[in-house]
């Protein structure tokens, strides 16, 4: 009887220990040492808009960790969002957030001090990984991508192309014949 005491005992400890460290990974599901410390995204924050950081948050975009940072400009007395890419402290995004909650807008200032690349030079990126003819490009300005579709034959090949670092953020490909085989 003590044995099976001891041995329901012990699974319930594991049980119990294994979720405590489940809990654990869950309630902080970001720890990667490859990121910029915090207080390096809010200078770089800085550096684009004259301002006040009023909150920092690190989140998931387009399959990558950035630092979405809200700076209250002092130059135009609106609030502005700086997306700090979270690995390689590159500024991913500049939005200027209206006060009259009109549509958000990618500051002309800013636009013109980073380069975006082109869209022959984003079509080169997605054809180089696929080679193909590019049968659709569209610019979405929101986001700061390309979205590019390229087809060779029965290849079909979807690609969301980074429009200031030119990085692939998003591949799909599929083969338009691949259930014609049976």
């Amino acid at each position: 009887m003590k044995k099976k005491v001891w041995i329901a005992s012990g699974i319930a400890g594991i049980v119990l220990l294994g979720g405590a460290v489940g809990a654990g990974a869950i309630a902080n599901p970001i720890m990667n040492e490859k990121l910029i410390p915090i207080e390096e995204a809010k200078d770089i924050s800085l550096k684009e808009v004259n301002g006040t950081v009023e909150s920092i948050e690190l989140e998931e975009e387009h399959g990558r960790l950035v630092y979405d940072v809200d700076v209250y400009s002092k130059d135009n007395n609106d609030d502005v969002e700086v997306d700090v890419d979270a690995e390689t402290g590159a500024v991913v995004k500049v939005d200027d957030v209206r006060n009259d909650d009109s549509q958000n807008t990618v500051t002309d200032s800013t636009q013109q001090s980073r380069n975006i690349i082109t869209k022959e030079e984003a079509i080169a990126i997605a054809t180089a990984d696929t080679p193909g003819k590019a049968v659709e490009v569209d610019f979405d300005g929101d986001d700061g991508d390309y979205e590019i579709e390229i087809r060779d034959g029965n290849l079909k090949a979807e690609y969301k192309i980074d429009a200031y670092t030119g990085n692939i953020l998003e591949k799909e490909s599929e083969d338009d014949d691949w259930d014609d085989e049976d």
